[in-house]
């Protein structure tokens, strides 16, 4: 919805040339860049691209459809029926990770913290566990239930650097659980995840695993 109120907000500065692919100027580059900042923030929203182009095009041309009360009152409605299936979804989502995380706690390599967080040892460290205040140097690589793999350090073949209370619940409580030079995978309920919320590639109520590979504490 942000990106469909700075879209609205842009209108009147952008003049349309859906041909146009040279970018002569700097102006030019900026426009084309709100373009495809605007797209990308809209490309999970599963609207016609073709419509969108075209309501910027009659806007400019002072031929659009929809006053802006009809637009303010179309995409309210939009964003309810959003919510309705965020909601909707995450209710599902969260019984589908019950099931799983009831099962998992039945392997006899996992634990179970009082919290509900779960993990599994893949190799054990000798340093030091971080603290909620220590910067740590680690890999990582997060996936859903069905092994969709949502974002990975590996991939990229760069460790990240942050501070442990930065990260969501699950990873600080599980951070500091791992001695340096260790290797666990987290099984991350909702409530110590994103929650009912959609978080990027993540939809709403999902378990989340992540496997984590402490490097190093940075001094």
């Amino acid at each position: 919805m942000k990106k469909i109120v700075l879209l609205a907000a842009l209108l009147p500065l952008v003049s349309v040339n859906a041909q146009k692919t040279e970018l002569k100027t700097f102006e030019d580059s900026v426009a084309y860049a709100i373009g495809c900042d605007v797209a990308g923030g809209v490309r999970q929203m599963n609207i016609d691209y073709n419509m969108l182009i075209q309501g910027i095009a009659d806007f400019s041309k002072n031929k659009n459809l929809f006053s802006p009360n009809d637009v303010k009152n179309i995409l309210t409605e939009y964003q309810i029926r959003q919510q309705k299936g965020a909601q909707q979804k995450a209710e599902e989502n969260i019984e589908k990770g019950k099931k799983f995380l009831a099962e998992n706690r039945n392997n006899k390599s996992v634990y179970q913290t009082e919290s509900g967080l779960q993990y599994k040892i893949v190799k054990q460290g000798t340093g030091n566990k971080p603290k909620p205040t220590d910067k740590i140097k680690f890999h990582y690589k997060g996936s859903l239930l069905d092994g969709t793999v949502f974002d990975s350090s590996y991939d990229r073949g760069q460790p990240l650097t942050g501070g442990v209370n930065q990260f969501i619940k699950g990873w600080i409580e599980g951070l500091q659980l791992m001695p340096e030079g260790s290797k666990y995978i987290f099984y991350i309920p909702s409530n110590l995840g994103y929650g009912n919320q959609q978080a990027g590639a993540i939809p709403p109520g999902s378990v989340l695993i992540f496997e984590v590979e402490l490097l190093e504490i940075v001094k």
